[in-house]
């Protein structure tokens, strides 16, 4: 006997880390659970919005998610399940959202359901409907944040790198000096082995890139993300350099924008800043129409969402490309932890055998 379908919305009462980035500095978020109970199996996403990255809020989300039914999400899994099309079943009748992170929420877990109905993990679902041909990995590697204005960061360094990462993000666009001397630091610590990523968080103008990253250019780097807000900036920008579209695709609508005009070399995914697995799978579609290579990074989210994400990852991510989901200051305020083992043949530092 089928038992009654019960959804809980939880709010997270644990701190969340301060964020500090080149363009704006955050104390304190609001995060919740939806819970979701129906046969004797539990589902669960998580709705963390973060204040400065779009439009999102606090308020919206929170209201979004307390307005849900749970036979709503009954009928929706069941009709995305029966579907030949599951994730395309539920745009078609799933509810409008205002807020991104409420929208990841609700697809968390009414996506874990179609795809526990479909006898099949979540990234396996997610990849079937993107409808590309890249083999699964078996693992993924992953990335990890390095701020310079940590007074720790050599030690941090080191031990990341002990536990096997390789690719490290630089959080730059406050102290030039500072983050080239972080740069020269980790370049001489770890050789040729080492792979740089540069994050100015949409910090610098568009003049501002041009002088102040001179001397960054004589590094050896993956790309930058975000160098500039300033979308007509990025057609200007050096075409040798490589960079990425993040912040910059969010509250746009992917259909309508034009990667070839914006110049991003990379197109990088987080589905709590995006609107959840549709939207990703949308941006990734338009990628790979424009020869973009995607990856998949986290917004400092909780746990559930960085172990979605990694689904996502598994589903989504160009094959050669590390994703960004390396454990974070974000984390420090949950007593869980991401369950990444979960997901099959996934090893990430600290966690699997």
């Amino acid at each position: 006997m089928k038992s009654s379908p019960h959804l809980n919305l939880i709010a997270h009462t644990g701190h969340h880390a301060a964020l500090n980035t080149g363009r704006f500095s955050l104390r304190g978020r609001e995060s919740w659970v939806l819970s979701w109970s129906i046969d004797g199996r539990l589902y669960e996403g998580e709705a963390s919005p973060l204040e400065g990255f779009g439009a999102d809020s606090a308020t919206a989300c929170h209201q979004e998610l307390v307005d849900l039914d749970s036979e709503l999400l009954v009928e929706l899994s069941e009709s995305c399940a029966q579907a030949n099309a599951p994730l395309e079943e539920l745009g078609r009748i799933s509810p409008h959202f205002e807020s991104p992170a409420a929208r990841f929420a609700f697809e968390t877990v009414v996506l874990g359901r179609v795809a526990h109905l479909l006898g099949v993990p979540l990234w396996q679902l997610i990849k079937r409907f993107a409808g590309h041909s890249d083999p699964t990995p078996s693992r993924l590697p992953v990335s990890a944040v390095i701020d310079p204005s940590w007074t720790d960061w050599e030690l941090r360094a080191d031990a990341l790198f002990g536990q096997g990462v390789r690719t490290f993000k630089i959080k730059v666009g406050r102290d030039l000096n500072a983050e080239l001397r972080c740069l020269s630091a980790l370049s001489a610590r770890f050789g040729p082995e080492l792979r740089v990523r540069l994050d100015p968080n949409q910090a610098w103008s568009a003049h501002e890139m041009t002088e102040l990253s001179r001397e960054a250019f004589e590094f050896d780097f993956e790309w930058i993300e975000d160098p500039t807000s300033e979308a007509d900036g990025w057609r200007e920008l050096e075409s040798s350099v490589p960079f990425a579209a993040d912040e910059i695709l969010i509250g746009e609508d992917p259909s309508t924008f034009f990667l070839d005009l914006l110049g991003a070399h990379f197109v990088l995914l987080k589905p709590m800043a995006l609107g959840g697995f549709l939207a990703c799978l949308a941006w990734a579609h338009v990628a790979r129409q424009s020869r973009r290579p995607v990856s998949i990074s986290h917004l400092f989210d909780g746990p559930r969402a960085l172990d979605a994400c990694v689904h996502l990852a598994f589903a989504l991510q160009t094959p050669g490309l590390t994703p960004g989901l390396g454990l974070h200051a974000g984390l420090e305020g949950w007593t869980e932890e991401p369950q990444y083992v979960k997901v099959d043949h996934l090893v990430l530092p600290g966690f699997g055998p």
